[in-house]
């Protein structure tokens, strides 16, 4: 991942992913591409409910998207931002010593700028800081720009689970990587 600077949008901060994370980040991405990432929080909700019913076939609830979603320690939920309007989110959950990556969604007309990896980038980060050891998601078989995507960060696919997206009658790829390995796109 090629980021040209980073900014912390309020300081001073104290050092860790997690603090900065909820300073919230800037990434220039581009010469005209300004990303601004925080933690999801619930005013998020109903912007993610609408992209989610524009991206996938089965949204998620607003109840899935705030699951224990002030418990920093557990859910490590992020929302990218650009001229302050959301534009992706990654939902991740630490679990004993695994984080588990639940969702990433981009909007399609940004999909090109790396947004989705910067996004992923810092859920590995956040993992790594809690002492996790692994990471596990699950993606569907057919979503080719996904499964490249989890595969430059170092995943790999470990089973398969059977009809996972049952109102699409779609089996899931199960990818895995641990954290702490060297990855091609940066220590994670």
């Amino acid at each position: 991942m090629h980021i040209n600077n980073i900014q912390l949008n309020n300081s001073p901060v104290t050092v860790g992913w997690s603090n900065l994370i909820d300073q919230g980040l800037e990434f220039d991405l581009n010469d005209q591409l300004k990303l601004q990432v925080r933690r999801m929080d619930q005013s998020d909700i109903e912007t993610l409910q609408t992209m989610e019913q524009k991206i996938f076939l089965t949204p998620w609830s607003a109840d899935s998207f705030s699951y224990r979603l002030g418990e920093k320690n557990f859910n490590v939920s992020l929302v990218g931002t650009v001229d302050e309007a959301v534009v992706a989110y990654s939902v991740a959950y630490v679990v004993n010593d695994e984080l588990h990556f639940s969702n990433l969604a981009v909007e399609p007309k940004l999909r090109e700028f790396g947004i989705g990896k910067t996004l992923l980038w810092l859920s590995l980060k956040l993992g790594a800081e809690q002492k996790c050891r692994v990471v596990q998601l699950e993606v569907r078989k057919t979503n080719q720009a996904a499964i490249r995507l989890y595969e430059k960060f170092g995943f790999r696919i470990v089973g398969v689970r059977k009809n996972y997206y049952v109102e699409e009658n779609e089996d899931a790829l199960l990818m895995s990587r641990e954290i702490n390995k060297e990855s091609p796109h940066g220590m994670v």
